[in-house]
C-alpha cells in the first residue's frame, strides 16, 4: 500500500511539473508572437491606440470589394499584410474605376478637364473624365425601349432638360412617332439630368418615365456644363442597350427632322455608310477658342496657347450617324478627358480618339425658325432636313407642313391611319 501511494504522488507531482512547464511555455510564446494576438480577431483588448487600421478598395465588374487589417502599427506581420493587399489592389486592370467615385461626388459642376493639386512648390495636373463613362450612371433606365426591334432603322437620342415637357411630347407626338413607320422602325430616348432641389419636378419626369418609358435620366445635374455626360450616357446607353440599331439620330429638344426626307435619303445615299457622322461640320483648325467671356469661355488651362480647336467636330443640334462607332466612341470617353463643350467632346475628340471615321456635311440644316417655318409653308418640297422650332406650335406647323409636301414619300414610309386623324 506504501507503495501505491508513493508511486501515486510521484505521478501527480509530475503532472504538476509539467502542467508548470506548459504555462511558462504559453507565457513566452504569447509574448513573443504578441502582435497576431492583439487582433481583434483574438483578443478582446480596446486600446486603439495599439493598433493602425488599414483600409483597401478595389472596384472591379462585380462591384467594391474592401480589405481590411488591424494590427500593431510596428508589427512585421502587419507590414506584410499591407503590402500583401497593396499588390492585390494594384493589380485591378482599369484604375480609373476609384477615380470614378470621388468625380461623381466633386465633379457635378465640373467646367475644365483639368484641376490642379498644388503640394508645396510642386503642382500635379489631375486629369478627370466624364462621369457617365464609369460606375453606376442611371437614376432613371428604361432598358426595354429597343427590346424585339431587331430591324432597327432609327434610334433618336433627344438631348432635353428637366423641365421641357411640352417639346418632348410634341416630338412624341410628331415626327418621332415610333408608331407612325410601316416599314422601317425607329425608336426615342430622351436624355436628360437630375433637377437641383426640386423634388416636385424628379417626381414628374418619373411620372412621365412610367408612362411613356423613352426617358433616361443620369445621375448629374443637369447644367448646360454638363453636356458632356449627357453625351456620353447617350453612347453609353445604346452600347448596353440599342446596338441593333443601324443609325442614330441625335438632336437636341427644340429640332424639328423631316422624316420622310431622311428616310428617303437613308434608303439611297446613306445606305452604303460605314463609320461615318453627317452634320454641320466645324473643320479643324477653324472654329475659334472664346477665352475672355461669353457663354462659350474656355479657361486658359484647356487647349493651352490655342487660338482654335485642334478637331474636326459637328455642330450637334441634329447629328446624323452610322452606328458601327458607338462602342468604340463610349470606350473613348473612358481614356479621353473630360471637356465641358459637348460638341467638341462628343463629335471630335471621341471620334479622333476612335480612328478612322469620317465626317461629312448634309444639306438642309437651318438654325433660323423663321426660315423654316416660311419653307414649309410652301406648296413645293423643302429643302431643309432639319431646323430649330423654338417657339410652342412652330413643331407641329413644320410638322404638318412636311407631311403635306411631302406626300408621296409619306404615303410610301408610313401607315395609312397617319393620313386619317
Amino acid at each position: 500500500m506504501a507503495l501505491n501511494y508513493m508511486d501515486c504522488f510521484r505521478r501527480l507531482f509530475l503532472y504538476c511539473v509539467s502542467f508548470v512547464a506548459f504555462t511558462i511555455a504559453m507565457f513566452i510564446f504569447m509574448n513573443l508572437f504578441q502582435d497576431v494576438f492583439r487582433n481583434p480577431l483574438y483578443s478582446l483588448n480596446s486600446d486603439a491606440e495599439s493598433r493602425s487600421s488599414y483600409q483597401h478598395t478595389t472596384r472591379d465588374e462585380k462591384g467594391i470589394t474592401f480589405f481590411f487589417t488591424s494590427t500593431s502599427k510596428t508589427s512585421a506581420i502587419n507590414k506584410n499584410l499591407h503590402d500583401t493587399l497593396l499588390a492585390q489592389t494594384s493589380t485591378v486592370s482599369n484604375l480609373l474605376m476609384k477615380e470614378a467615385t470621388i468625380q461623381r461626388k466633386e465633379l457635378l459642376t465640373t467646367k475644365s478637364a483639368v484641376t490642379m493639386d498644388t503640394v508645396g512648390s510642386n503642382q500635379e495636373t489631375k486629369l478627370v473624365y466624364p462621369l457617365t463613362a464609369f460606375g453606376s450612371p442611371y437614376v432613371l433606365n428604361n432598358d426595354q425601349i429597343c427590346v424585339g426591334a431587331n430591324n432597327l432603322t432609327f434610334i433618336v437620342l433627344v438631348h432635353t432638360a428637366t423641365d421641357h415637357f411640352y417639346r418632348r411630347s410634341v416630338i412624341r407626338d410628331t415626327w418621332a412617332n415610333k408608331d407612325i413607320l410601316a416599314n422601317y422602325s425607329m425608336r426615342v430616348v430622351f436624355l436628360l439630368g437630375r433637377p437641383q432641389d426640386n423634388i416636385k419636378l424628379q417626381a414628374a419626369i418619373e411620372h412621365e418615365s412610367s408612362l411613356h418609358q423613352d426617358i433616361v435620366q443620369g445621375d448629374f445635374s443637369d447644367t448646360y456644363h454638363n453636356l458632356t455626360h449627357k453625351g456620353v450616357l447617350g453612347y453609353r446607353w445604346i452600347s448596353e442597350f440599342c446596338l441593333q440599331a443601324k443609325f442614330l439620330i441625335k438632336v437636341d429638344d427644340d429640332v424639328f427632322v423631316n422624316i420622310f426626307k431622311l428616310l428617303f435619303d437613308t434608303s439611297t445615299t446613306y445606305k452604303t455608310d460605314k463609320r461615318k457622322l453627317r452634320c454641320y461640320i466645324r473643320m479643324n483648325q477653324t472654329s475659334p477658342i472664346q477665352r475672355k467671356s461669353g457663354k462659350w469661355a474656355v479657361d486658359e488651362s484647356e487647349f493651352k496657347n490655342m487660338t482654335y480647336f485642334p478637331v474636326t467636330y459637328c455642330n450637334g443640334f441634329f447629328v446624323f450617324m452610322t452606328t458601327d462607332i458607338i462602342k468604340e466612341l463610349y470606350e473613348a470617353s473612358k481614356v479621353t478627358p473630360f471637356f465641358w463643350i459637348d460638341d467638341v467632346y462628343i463629335f471630335g475628340l471621341l471620334p479622333a480618339k476612335a480612328g478612322s471615321v469620317t465626317f461629312e456635311s448634309i444639306a438642309g440644316l437651318t438654325l433660323s425658325e423663321k426660315d423654316s417655318l416660311e419653307c414649309f409653308k410652301k406648296d413645293t418640297p423643302c429643302d431643309y432636313l432639319a431646323g430649330t422650332a423654338v417657339t410652342k406650335g412652330s413643331m407641329e406647323t413644320l410638322w404638318y407642313g412636311s407631311i403635306k409636301q411631302y406626300s408621296s414619300l409619306a404615303k410610301a414610309y408610313a401607315k395609312p391611319q397617319l393620313f386619317n386623324t
